[in-house]
């Protein structure tokens, strides 16, 4: 065989195994249309709906009457002592309107609450428990922008488990129809509370920035 052309056809036949070579190891790239990777506000939606169906379903399972009641009415006094103090502490126009929002709402909430439990026969507490009365010290020992953001992050939290609760309550069997009622109506309420608690919480970590 002529050496050239010898030479030739290894050049060619080395060219031809890098080309494949480099087809191989071309990573895949999705085409139009497949599908594509979870977004991040997607994933967070996910587990955000998978912790809420975790809650409920904790609540569900030792719910009735009087212990609905029971923990309205505790949170729904927690809510209006703690918006009192941010009255007296707060100097944030954002958070005296929360708080005077928290008072008129809950204040009605809990006459409404004690009126169809005592109705059901239901014990209404009247005093706050170890438990809530040491957010409300706790609130208290607080000052300026430190209690802000605090009172931010404990009114999320706290709506968070009240939509929760109340969500469970609206459907649960064990609670009587009067209750559940008075759940389901006051639901779209703390919702709004919510929404209200997420954006005060956003403000102070933007004032902290």
């Amino acid at each position: 065989m002529n050496i050239r052309l010898f030479c030739a056809a290894v050049v060619v036949l080395q060219c031809i195994s890098l080309s494949a070579l480099a087809d191989q190891e071309e990573p895949l790239r999705p085409t139009p249309g497949s599908v594509a990777e979870p977004t991040t506000d997607r994933v967070g939606a996910e587990i955000y709906e998978k912790q809420r169906d975790k809650e409920l379903k904790q609540v569900d399972a030792s719910l009735d009457t009087q212990s609905f009641v029971q923990k309205a009415a505790l949170d729904g006094m927690t809510e209006v002592q703690l918006a009192q103090v941010a009255l007296k502490k707060s100097h944030d126009d954002a958070t005296l309107n929360f708080a005077r929002r928290m008072v008129k709402d809950h204040t009605a909430a809990g006459e409404k609450l004690a009126a169809v439990a005592t109705q059901q026969g239901a014990t209404v507490p009247t005093n706050l428990d170890g438990e809530h009365q040491q957010l409300v010290l706790q609130a208290q020992s607080l000052n300026g922008s430190a209690f802000d953001a605090e009172y931010g992050k404990q009114m999320k939290a706290a709506h968070d488990k009240a939509v929760a609760l109340f969500e469970s309550a609206a459907r649960n069997t064990q609670v009587a129809e009067p209750v559940r009622e008075f759940a389901a109506d006051t639901l779209p309420t703390l919702k709004e509370h919510l929404h209200m608690a997420a954006d005060l919480t956003a403000g102070s970590m933007a004032t902290d920035k």
